[in-house]
């Protein structure tokens, strides 16, 4: 579908990915479904490569973007490779790609209310599949590991260490027990996964009423508590 670059990639081989791209798009619009939204990407390390890049796959028929590459950096880096893609297409849909984090969730739920965007990530499989259980303290995500071998944990065979209100999807499970006894099946995994993903949800949910309801001064606020700078 696409493919991505990174910082220190020679300009000439942006390019040449970006005309890939704009075949390989061309190929999908003509056996796409109509009731299917393709999203052109926007990949680029700086400014000024994804607006090339852009420039080079821009098509009239797609007006949603999704902006690659956008996981790298810090807080600001997101904010310029979403922002780079807002100024330079003037679209209606974006979306960044691998991108939901603590952090971004809250930066994403603020700019929503002035621009349509979204995110995805896949941080709830591979943390399901490593037994590790998303849970929300204090408006912020943490992962609680569960099950497995590990030696910082207080488990045994005969010792097993409650779990905290787990959701639909694993609130009738007590204890680390069903996560020890088996830990070499799937069924945890899955589990574990689906909460992860209800999880998330809920914790965009917080923050997208928050963000509705709240003055820039409040919002400004809640995310200092939620993320300390020291």
């Amino acid at each position: 579908l696409d493919i991505p670059t990174r910082a220190g990639i020679d300009l000439s081989l942006v390019k040449k990915s970006a005309e890939i791209q704009k075949k390989n798009t061309n190929l999908l619009l003509k056996k796409l479904n109509k009731d299917i939204t393709l999203y052109n990407v926007s990949h680029g390390s700086t400014p000024n490569n994804r607006r090339k890049f852009i420039d080079i796959v821009h098509d009239d028929r797609l007006d949603s973007w999704a902006i690659g590459g956008a996981y790298y950096g810090n807080l600001f880096d997101k904010l310029c490779h979403l922002l780079t893609v807002v100024e330079h297409t003037k679209a209606k849909n974006f979306h960044l790609l691998g991108t939901a984090n603590t952090k971004t969730i809250i930066l994403i739920a603020w700019l929503g209310k002035y621009i349509n965007v979204t995110s995805d990530s896949s941080s709830h499989i591979q943390s399901g599949k490593c037994n590790s259980l998303f849970t929300i303290m204090e408006r912020r995500f943490k992962k609680l590991a569960i099950g497995g071998r590990r030696g910082f944990q207080l488990q045994s065979d005969e010792v097993h260490p409650p779990l905290p209100a787990c959701g639909p999807f694993l609130g009738s499970v007590d204890t680390t027990e069903i996560f020890q006894k088996a830990e070499r099946g799937n069924t945890c995994h899955f589990l574990t996964i689906l909460h992860d993903i209800h999880s998330m949800a809920n914790y965009t949910q917080i923050w997208d009423d928050l963000a509705k309801n709240c003055t820039l001064v409040q919002y400004k606020e809640l995310m200092k508590r939620t993320i300390p700078t020291n």
